[in-house]
C-alpha cells in the first residue's frame, strides 16, 4: 500500500470526512480530517499536527478506511494537502519536507468556530 495513493484518492474536491491510515508498527491510527478535498487537520494518539508528520514519515501504510461526512473538528489556517503529498513522494529521501507548520489551530462544533488558538 502507498501513501501517496492513498492521498490522491481522498483529496478530491467532493470528499469529506475522517481518513484513518494505520502504519506499520504505531500505536494508533493517523487521522487526516478532509473538506471539500482538503486535508484540514492530521493527529495520531495525542501528537499535535507536526508531530504527527515528523512521526509518520518514512513509515510504511499497512492500512486505510475513510468514514465519509465527518466535519474536522479541528481545523488549521490553511491545507495540508501539498505538505502530506510531497511527503508521500518523497517516502524515501524526505530532505525537503519542514514538520514545522507554524499554522493557526481553530475548533469546531456542529454551529461553527469554537475559539482559536496557536498550535506550537
Amino acid at each position: 500500500m502507498e501513501l501517496l495513493s492513498i492521498f490522491k484518492k481522498f483529496f478530491i474536491a467532493t470528499r469529506t470526512g475522517q481518513l484513518l491510515i494505520k502504519f506499520e508498527g504505531a500505536p494508533y491510527l493517523c487521522k487526516v480530517h478532509i473538506e471539500r478535498g482538503k486535508a484540514l487537520y492530521i493527529s495520531m494518539g495525542n501528537k499535535n499536527p507536526e508531530e504527527t508528520i515528523a512521526y509518520i514519515t518514512g513509515r510504511r501504510p499497512v492500512e486505510a478506511n475513510f468514514i465519509d461526512g465527518v466535519p474536522p473538528l479541528k481545523k488549521l489556517n490553511k491545507p495540508l494537502n501539498n505538505t502530506l503529498l510531497k511527503l508521500a513522494g518523497d517516502e524515501g529521501e524526505n530532505a525537503g519536507i519542514s514538520t514545522q507548520l507554524n499554522y493557526e489551530v481553530s475548533a469546531y462544533d456542529a454551529h461553527g468556530p469554537l475559539s482559536s488558538q496557536s498550535e506550537e
